[in-house]
C-alpha cells in the first residue's frame, strides 16, 4: 500500500505564522494544476509496479481554493495511472472561508471524503494575531456546513502555545472541538519560523514568544481534554477517535511508500529520498519540458534506522527492540544505559519488547530521539 501527495503553492494570503511554500499570486493556477498532471504521468513508476495507492492527500498552500474541475482534473489523472483501493482515504486540506455548500457537495462528488480544517483557534483575536482569514463564526458554520452536504469525516487543525496570561483560550478550544466530535484533531505548537511575520514583530520587539513553561502545561492539557473525550493519541500531533486515524500521516510514520507531487514535495519509496524545486515557476517549466528537476538522495543502513526512530518513536506504535537488535546489535549494547536512564526518569516505559515515549517524554521527544540515533 502506498500514499500520494498533492502540493498545492497557492494562500489567498500569507498567515502570521507560516513558512511552507506557496505564492499569494493566483493567476496562474490552471498552469500549476497542469504541471502536476504532467509530473503524475512522469513519476507512475515511482512506487514501483502496479502500487495499490489507499490514500490522497491534498495539502498546501491552499487547496480548497482550486476549482472543481482542477481537483477533478488531478484526481482524474491520478486514477489513469494508479490503482485506488475502494476505501481510499482523499483528504483536502480546507480553509473555513472556502467551505459552503455548493463547494462541499462538489467536493464529495469528485470523491474527496475527508477535509482536514484550518481552524487553528476559535479565538477571534488570536486568529487575527495569527493572521488568519476567517473568524469564529465562520469555523463554525463550515463546520456544519460539512457534515450537512456528505463530507462526516473531518479534522480540525488547532494551534497551541499562542502568547497569552492564561490558559483559558485554549481550554474553550479544546471544550469547542471536543463538542463537536471532529473524528480528528491535528494539534500543533506555535513555532516563530524563519521569514515569517512572527518572526519579524518578534525581532522588532512588537510580538513574545510563550515560556516553553507555558507551552507544556498546554501540551498537557491537550493530552489530558482529548483522552477524557475518548481521543487516542496515536502520534504526538495527532489525536483520533477509533478507527479515525489518519491512514495519510499514519504512512510516514510506519515507513510506507509515497509519492509527492508539485513543488517542494517530498516522496519516499524505501530506499531513495527525493524531493521537487521549491520554486513555482522554474517546477511548472520543468514539467513542460520533460527536464525533471529533483533533488535525489539514496539512504544510507545508518539514516533507515535513525528514520525508524524519529517516526515510530512519535507514535502509539513505539519502536521495536527485536528490530533494533535486528538490525544493530551493537547499538542496544552501547545504548542500553542510555535507554535505561530514559526508563528510569519515566520519559520511556517498556511493554515487552516495545518502547514507547510516556506523556513526560513526548514533551522531550527531539531530544529523546537525538540521543538514540546513530551518527551518519
Amino acid at each position: 500500500m502506498a500514499g500520494i501527495y498533492i502540493h498545492i503553492p497557492f494562500c489567498s494570503k500569507a498567515c502570521a505564522y507560516c513558512n511552507f511554500h506557496f505564492s499569494t499570486n493566483l493567476t496562474y493556477t490552471q498552469n500549476m494544476v497542469d504541471a502536476i498532471c504532467q509530473e503524475i504521468a512522469i513519476q507512475k513508476k515511482y512506487l514501483g509496479p502496479q502500487p495499490i495507492i489507499q490514500s490522497i492527500y491534498f495539502g498546501g498552500g491552499t487547496p480548497s481554493i482550486l476549482t472543481r474541475n482542477q481537483l477533478q482534473q488531478i484526481l482524474e489523472t491520478l486514477r489513469q495511472y494508479f490503482s485506488f483501493t475502494q476505501e481510499a482515504e482523499i483528504t483536502l486540506e480546507a480553509n473555513p472561508d472556502n467551505i459552503y455548500p455548493e463547494n462541499i457537495k462538489t467536493w464529495h462528488h469528485i470523491g474527496i471524503n475527508r477535509l482536514s480544517i484550518g481552524i487553528q483557534s476559535f479565538n477571534n483575536h488570536f486568529l487575527k494575531l495569527l493572521g488568519r482569514n476567517h473568524d469564529r463564526e465562520q469555523a463554525l458554520n463550515a463546520i456544519d456546513i460539512a457534515r450537512q452536504n456528505g463530507i462526516e469525516n473531518l479534522s480540525f487543525d488547532l494551534i497551541y502555545g499562542i502568547p497569552s496570561d492564561t490558559h483559558a483560550h485554549w481550554e474553550e478550544d479544546l471544550a469547542i472541538a471536543t463538542r463537536l466530535k471532529s473524528q480528528h484533531i491535528s494539534a500543533y505548537q506555535l513555532t516563530i519560523e524563519p521569514r515569517t511575520k512572527l518572526a519579524h514583530q518578534l525581532k522588532k520587539g512588537e510580538f513574545k514568544a510563550a515560556s516553553e513553561a507555558f507551552v507544556c502545561e498546554q501540551f498537557t492539557s491537550l493530552y489530558h481534554t482529548l483522552s477524557t473525550h475518548g481521543y487516542e493519541q496515536y502520534e504526538i500531533s495527532n489525536f483520533a477517535l477509533k478507527n479515525y486515524e489518519a491512514i495519510h500521516n499514519s504512512n510516514y510514520w510506519l515507513n510506507h511508500n509515497y509519492l509527492g507531487l508539485g513543488p517542494s514535495a517530498h516522496s519516499y519509496n524505501g530506499k531513495y529520498r527525493q524531493w521537487n524545486i521549491a520554486n513555482n515557476q522554474k517546477y511548472m517549466k520543468a514539467m513542460e519540458s520533460g527536464d525533471f528537476i529533483i533533488t535525489k538522495e539514496e539512504l544510507s543502513k545508518n539514516q533507515r534506522f535513525n528514520e525508524y526512530i524519529l517516526t515510530r518513536l512519535r507514535t502509539k506504535w513505539g519502536i521495536s527492540m527485536e528490530k533494533l537488535m535486528g538490525n544493530k546489535q551493537w547499538w542496544l549494547k552501547n545504548n542500553i544505559d542510555l535507554l535505561h536512564q530514559f526508563i528510569n526518569k519515566k520519559l520511556i516505559k517498556k511493554e515487552g519488547h516495545q518502547l514507547y515515549l510516556t506523556l513526560e517524554g513526548k514533551l522531550l521527544a527531539d531530544e529523546i530521539t537525538l540521543a538514540l540515533m546513530l551518527d551518519e
